[in-house]
C-alpha cells in the first residue's frame, strides 16, 4: 500500500453543496443588506419623491416602499415570511404608481424586488426540501 500519510481525502460532494448553499446564502444577506441602504439613500435624496407635495399617493408608494424595506430586513429572522412581505410590498407599490401615478413602467431596479421575493422564496424551498426515498427492493 501506498503511504497516504499529508494527503487528504477530496471533499464528498454533498459537503461541497452545503458550502455553495452556504456561500450563496451569506452572499444573498450582503445584497439585500446593500439594497436597504441604496433604499435608504433614495428616500433620502428628493430625485424620486417631491416631499413639499404630500398627498395620499405619495403616503402609500413610500409606505410600499417601506415595506420592501421591512422584507429585506426580516429575511435575516424569517426568510419564508421575508419573501412573502418583499412581494407583497412591490406589488403595493406597482399598483400604487399605476394607479395614481399612470406609470406602468418604473425601471429595472423596482423590477428587481418581486424578483428578489421570488428567489427567497424558492431558496427556502429548496432548502427544506427533502429527498424523496427510492422504492423498496423487495
Amino acid at each position: 500500500m501506498a503511504n497516504t500519510a499529508g494527503r487528504s481525502k477530496p471533499p464528498k460532494k454533498s459537503d461541497l453543496n452545503q458550502f455553495i448553499r452556504k456561500v450563496l446564502l451569506y452572499a444573498l444577506r450582503l445584497a439585500l443588506l446593500l439594497f436597504i441602504v441604496l433604499m435608504i439613500l433614495v428616500l433620502w435624496t428628493d430625485d424620486l419623491y417631491d416631499y413639499s407635495n404630500w398627498d395620499l399617493s405619495l403616503g402609500l408608494q413610500i409606505l410600499g416602499f417601506l415595506g420592501i424595506m421591512v422584507g429585506f430586513a426580516t429575511y435575516f429572522f424569517k426568510p419564508k415570511i421575508s419573501g412573502w412581505i418583499i412581494i407583497i410590498s412591490s406589488s403595493f407599490f406597482w399598483i400604487v404608481t399605476f394607479v395614481f401615478r399612470g406609470l406602468p413602467w418604473l425601471g429595472w431596479l423596482f423590477l428587481l424586488f418581486p424578483l428578489i421575493g421570488i428567489l427567497i422564496l424558492v431558496l427556502e424551498k429548496i432548502q427544506n426540501f427533502k429527498q424523496v426515498p427510492g422504492r423498496r427492493k423487495t
